[in-house]
């Protein structure tokens, strides 16, 4: 169980990761 709950947090640090590497980007350009 605890492998599966380890994926899910790594999935949504990605996922937030992403959204803040989108924002930085659009403010570059």
């Amino acid at each position: 169980m605890f492998i599966f709950a380890l994926i899910e947090v790594v999935k949504e640090y990605i996922s937030v990761t992403k959204k803040h590497i989108t924002l930085l980007l659009v403010k570059t350009l």
